[in-house]
């Protein structure tokens, strides 16, 4: 059996994750997962050629705790003799203004900043501390909410984000409890965030309940759930590679605005109209977000009637029938359809 650094490098040899002289962000929050890969990127750094960026985002959800978590890990960077960077930001207050879930603004934020910090820094990954337990949770939240096929997949080992920049997890098949035995071998301290007991979040009623109640029925659930998301993202992976060229000859694409011919479209399997159709809303809107199964449903229904001039509002996006063509176009900002 291969020790913990070994299986981490199988990880980042099988996904390809590293490339020499990469500039990587380590997004690390305090807690036993980051403060794990950020030793463990720290320790192979000159094998892989690597320079190292520490970021910290501080969500201002847990008051003196939060502020304290930014002290640990600015001794962390400076005890590894790694540039550290931090930024917070009034999470609560953005979800309320976009009518966001805690949990969906304290993403979109703490991408943004990686992202921003990535761009500035010239990097060309963005490390991540999600493990292996994490994506049997997300695949379990996807499922509970409805996700499809692509949803289902979880989470991705490497991810491009932008023109030469891409998210990366060297943790992802690696168990909790082997972190935490690690750390604990190198006598490694980390913090711990309350937060992560509350069972107000979905992740942590997934992680303390439904999990544990599931492996009374079969113990070996989790890793079951793993492979099959990693089959799905296999599957998802090659039929995104066959999307993406048969979007590229039905659409027309400008600024927040799509355009399809429908007529090419028909030409297509359903299974692969979806997936252009999705593209499409991702061109047009930025993402997927909000987008229901009932608003899939409107979509298929707007499409297939016989009537030549239609429209359907969905969120942040309108989608216009115009005779042989369908139009995406985007919403103006701060307006909600």
């Amino acid at each position: 059996m291969l020790n913990f650094i070994d299986k981490i490098k199988a990880t980042i040899k099988k996904y390809n994750l590293f490339s020499e002289n990469d500039k990587v962000i380590v997004a690390v929050s305090g807690g036993a997962d980051s403060v794990a890969l950020l030793f463990l990127l720290s320790s192979l750094k000159e094998e892989y050629n690597l320079e190292l960026f520490v970021a910290h985002f501080n969500h201002q959800i847990r008051g003196q705790e939060a502020e304290t978590d930014v002290l640990f890990v600015q001794r962390i960077a400076q005890q590894l003799n790694l540039p550290f960077i931090a930024k917070k930001r009034d999470v609560p207050a953005y979800a309320k203004r976009r009518k966001l879930s805690l949990e969906e603004a304290a993403r979109d934020l703490r991408y943004k900043f990686l992202e921003e910090t990535a761009k500035k820094k010239g990097a060309t990954k963005i490390a991540l501390g999600h493990n292996k337990d994490d994506q049997i949770e997300t695949v379990l939240m996807r499922l509970l909410r409805g996700g499809g096929s692509q949803g289902l997949g979880g989470m991705s080992p490497k991810r491009m984000i932008a023109k030469g920049a891409s998210i990366v997890r060297p943790l992802i098949e690696t168990s909790r409890k082997e972190i935490l035995d690690f750390l604990k071998q190198k006598k490694i301290k980390f913090r711990e965030d309350s937060s992560n007991r509350e069972t107000v979040y979905l992740r942590n009623r997934v992680r303390h309940r439904l999990l544990p109640y599931l492996e009374r029925y079969n113990p070996r659930i989790g890793q079951i759930l793993f492979n099959t998301a990693e089959n799905l993202r296999e599957e998802n992976e090659y039929l995104q590679e066959i999307s993406r060229e048969a979007f590229s000859r039905v659409s027309q694409c400008a600024k927040k605005k799509v355009i399809l011919s429908l007529d090419k479209l028909d030409n297509f399997h359903p299974a692969l109209q979806k997936r252009i159709l999705r593209l499409a809303i991702k061109k047009a809107k930025g993402d997927t977000r909000q987008i229901t199964y009932q608003h899939w449903q409107s979509l298929d229904g707007l499409i297939n009637k016989n009537k030549k001039n239609l429209f359907l509002d969905l969120p942040q996006l309108r989608i216009q029938k115009e005779y042989d063509r369908i139009v995406f176009v985007k919403a103006s900002k701060g307006k909600r359809r």
